[in-house]
């Protein structure tokens, strides 16, 4: 694996180097796609998310029931990676157990309700009510997985409260904490995304100089692999007019994408959250959710 690695990582850098126009190309693609589809959706509910769990609280202990439907619900409204910053903050505080914060990181993840509604359902669809059932299947599946890990998890640690009051002590301000923590995610984000569409537009364009027509195909399977808002964007592209095409979106959204899966996973590895029960409910849901999907149509 690591000899792969290096390999990988040499001959990304050569067809960097022998194609700059493509990779500034790509860059530029990805900046813009920060900047027009992630950016304006996730940064405002990110700092108000990162504001709500710094809040003073009373003084008395959380139930586990009420934590996981807090973080849920705000996962749930902000899309990636909101749930993984709050599970982090949580755990780090010492609110959560390291075993209820793994599974919460597993379940706590889904595209916003703006992302799926606004462009999944009117720009890629034209229906509104397609983004509306994705956005309830994906829920619908997340929720049944968290009633049952609710029953898996630990315990709310014991030394919560003392924690908690460290936290607070040391957090004085929490908008301005927020606010800091929040530039370093969206940092994360823009980087993962400008990285991820420079990758996949050199590889694109080096695959379209030996497969000729198919080359768009290969494309929308390397973007679907590590850039998810680019391959939905290439698949209405190519399949628009199919009667596949809500399918390939479906399978699309399910998968995210390792640019996603990056941040997430670096975000986990700042509060040493395990991430083996995340990488197993990724692929449940790349079955589940296409599955489900394709009966409702």
């Amino acid at each position: 694996m690591t000899t792969f690695t290096l390999w990988f990582i040499w001959g990304m850098i050569f067809l960097l180097l022998f194609q700059p126009g493509i990779a500034h190309d790509g860059a530029d693609f990805g900046l813009e796609l920060f900047g027009e589809a992630l950016l304006p959706y996730l940064l405002p509910y990110l700092i108000l998310t990162q504001w709500l769990i710094r809040l003073p609280k009373k003084e008395r202990n959380e139930g586990r029931a009420w934590l996981y439907t807090k973080t849920y619900a705000i996962s749930a409204f902000g899309g990636f990676p909101t749930g993984a910053a709050a599970i982090a903050y949580l755990t780090k505080s010492g609110t959560l157990s390291r075993k209820d914060s793994s599974l919460l990181l597993a379940v706590c993840h889904s595209p916003s309700p703006m992302f799926l509604i606004g462009f999944v359902g009117v720009e890629l669809l034209g229906k509104p009510f397609e983004g509306w059932k994705l956005l309830a299947i994906i829920h619908l599946v997340n929720l049944i997985l968290l009633i049952f890990v609710y029953f898996k998890g630990g315990h709310v640690t014991n030394n919560s409260k003392k924690r908690a009051q460290e936290t607070q002590f040391k957090s004085p301000s929490p908008l301005s904490d927020s606010l800091k923590e929040s530039s370093n995610i969206i940092l994360l984000v823009a980087t993962t995304v400008i990285f991820f569409a420079t990758i996949s537009t050199v590889l694109s364009s080096l695959i379209a100089n030996f497969m000729g027509p198919a080359a768009d195909y290969y494309a929308l399977g390397i973007f679907s692999a590590l850039e998810m808002t680019t391959a939905l964007q290439i698949a209405k592209d190519l399949f628009e007019q199919a009667s596949l095409f809500p399918y390939i979106i479906a399978a699309i959204l399910s998968l995210n994408g390792l640019s996603i899966h990056l941040q997430v996973l670096v975000i986990a590895k700042s509060a040493k959250i395990p991430i083996r029960p995340y990488i197993f409910l990724r692929f449940l849901h790349v079955l589940i959710v296409p599955f489900i999907y394709s009966l409702l149509q």
